[in-house]
C-alpha cells in the first residue's frame, strides 16, 4: 500500500498536481499512524494473554493455599473445642471426681491438654504482596482479602499464644509436682491412684483460666473473621 502510494505521489509532483499531491502525502501519513497503532494494539493484547495466562495460574496457587489452610484451621478449631469441652466437664464436676468412672476421668483429663496452633502456609501471597505479580490480579476484593489475611491471622493467632503460655507456665508445672500423670494415663489399668491433687482451689483456678483461654480462641471474633476470610479469598480465587 505504501509503495502504491508513493507511485503516486511521484506522479503527481511530475504533473504539478500540489493539492492532489497533499491529500495523498496526509493520506500516506495517516496509513503509517495507524499502521503503528494496530502494532501497539497487537503487542497490547499478547502481553495481555500472557499476564492474563500468570494470572489464572497464581489464582490456582491462591486457591490451593487457602483450601489447605482452611482444612488445617477447621482440625485445629475442633481440636480446640473438644478441649473447651473436657475443661468445662472437669469444672462441672469439681471436687467430686472420687466418684466419678476412672476411665472417664482418664479420658477427659487427656482430651483437656495440648497447645494445638493454627500455621498456615503463606509462601504464595508473601510472594505476591508488594510485587509486581500482585497487579495482576484483577479482582479487587480478591486483593483486598489476600491484604486482610496477615492482620487477622495475627490477631487470631495472639489468642492461641496467649492460651499457650498460660497451659505451660500455670497447668504443666502444677502437674508435674502435684499430679501423678502415669496413674491418669488412660492406658494404665491401676485403680490405685491419688486424686487429692485434682481436688484443691488452686487447681479450680487453673481450670477457670484454661477455660478462659480456650474460650478466647474459639469464641470471639477473631475466629469467624480469619475463617470468612479464608473463604472469601477461596471463592474470589474460584470466580476469575
Amino acid at each position: 500500500m505504501l509503495l502504491l502510494l508513493r507511485s503516486i505521489r511521484r506522479k503527481l509532483m511530475t504533473e504539478n498536481k500540489f493539492t492532489v499531491y497533499f491529500l495523498y502525502a496526509i493520506g500516506e501519513i495517516i496509513l503509517v499512524v495507524v499502521g503503528i497503532l494496530i502494532a501497539v494494539q497487537i503487542d497490547e493484547w499478547r502481553e495481555d494473554k500472557v499476564n492474563r495466562k500468570k494470572e489464572v495460574q497464581i489464582l490456582k496457587n491462591i486457591n490451593q493455599e487457602f483450601k489447605r489452610n482452611k482444612e488445617q484451621l477447621e482440625g485445629i478449631t475442633s481440636q480446640n473445642i473438644q478441649m473447651l469441652k473436657s475443661t468445662d466437664w472437669m469444672l462441672k464436676f469439681w471436687p467430686n471426681y472420687r466418684k466419678l468412672n476412672l476411665d472417664t476421668l482418664r479420658k477427659v483429663i487427656a482430651a483437656m491438654s495440648g497447645t494445638p496452633t493454627f500455621n498456615p502456609s503463606q509462601s504464595v501471597t508473601r510472594s505476591l504482596i508488594n510485587t509486581a505479580s500482585f497487579e495482576l490480579i484483577q479482582n479487587d476484593s480478591l486483593r483486598m482479602e489476600l491484604l486482610r489475611f496477615p492482620d487477622l491471622y495475627d490477631d487470631y493467632h495472639d489468642e492461641e499464644l496467649d492460651s499457650k503460655n498460660a497451659f505451660h507456665s500455670e497447668l504443666i508445672p502444677y502437674t508435674i509436682k502435684n499430679i501423678d500423670m502415669m496413674s491418669l494415663n488412660p492406658a494404665n489399668p491401676s485403680t490405685d491412684i491419688d486424686l487429692s491433687g485434682l481436688e484443691t482451689m488452686e487447681y479450680r483456678n487453673i481450670l477457670m483460666s484454661r477455660r478462659i483461654g480456650l474460650s478466647f480462641i474459639v469464641e470471639k471474633e477473631e475466629l469467624p473473621f480469619l475463617q470468612q476470610c479464608i473463604d472469601n479469598i477461596i471463592r474470589l480465587s474460584e470466580m476469575e
